[in-house]
C-alpha cells in the first residue's frame, strides 16, 4: 500500500510510491534469504514433480503396452480364424476335386463328327459299288471277299454312324 495515496503499489500512480528504501545491506539479506527458500522450495517440488512423473510415465507406458498387447492378440486371434478356414476350404476343394476325377470318364469326351459333304459322300458310295460289283464279277472267292471287305469299309465311310 502507498502511504501517501492508500492504492495497492502496482495501482499506485506516486513517483516514489509512499514506501521507504530500506539499507542496502538489509535489502542484499532479504534478497539472500529469498532466494535460499526458492532453491529450497525448487528441489522440494521437483523431487515431488520427478516421482509423480515417474509414476504417471511408468503408469502410461504400462497402459500403452497393455493396449499394443491387447490389440496384437486381436490380429493375432483374427489371421488364426481366417488361417482355419482357409484349410478347411482348401480340403473341401480338395474333397471335390477327388470326387470330380474319380467321375471322369476314361479316354475323355468324344468329338462329334461333322456332316459330310454330299460330294465326298457320293464319291465313297460309287467306289463301295465299284468294289461290290467287282467282288460279284471275280471268280476268286479269296479275292471276292476282298473286294467285299473294301466296299464294306466304304459303305461305312460313306455312311458314319454317331457313337454318342
Amino acid at each position: 500500500m502507498c502511504d501517501k495515496c492508500n492504492k495497492a503499489l502496482d495501482e499506485c500512480t506516486c513517483e516514489d510510491k509512499g514506501v521507504e528504501a530500506p539499507d542496502s545491506t538489509e535489502m542484499e539479506e532479504t534478497d539472500q534469504a529469498h532466494k535460499t527458500a526458492e532453491v529450497e522450495t525448487e528441489e522440494v517440488s521437483e523431487s515431488k514433480v520427478d516421482s509423480e512423473e515417474t509414476t504417471s510415465l511408468e503408469d502410461v507406458v504400462e497402459k500403452a503396452v497393455k493396449s499394443a498387447m491387447e490389440s496384437v492378440k486381436l490380429e493375432i486371434d483374427a489371421l488364426r480364424a481366417e488361417k482355419e478356414s482357409a484349410v478347411e476350404k482348401s480340403v473341401k476343394l480338395e474333397e471335390e476335386l477327388a470326387a470330380a476325377l474319380s467321375k471322369s470318364v476314361a479316354g475323355g469326351p468324344k468329338r462329334t463328327a461333322t456332316k459330310m459333304s454330299d460330294a465326298a459322300q457320293n464319291d465313297l458310295l460309287v467306289k463301295a459299288a465299284t468294289y461290290k460289283a467287282k467282288a460279284d464279277a471275280s471268280t476268286d472267292p479269296l479275292l471276292a471277299k476282298g473286294y467285299r471287305d473294301l466296299a464294306n469299309d466304304f459303305l461305312q465311310k460313306a455312311n458314319p454312324k454317331s457313337e454318342n
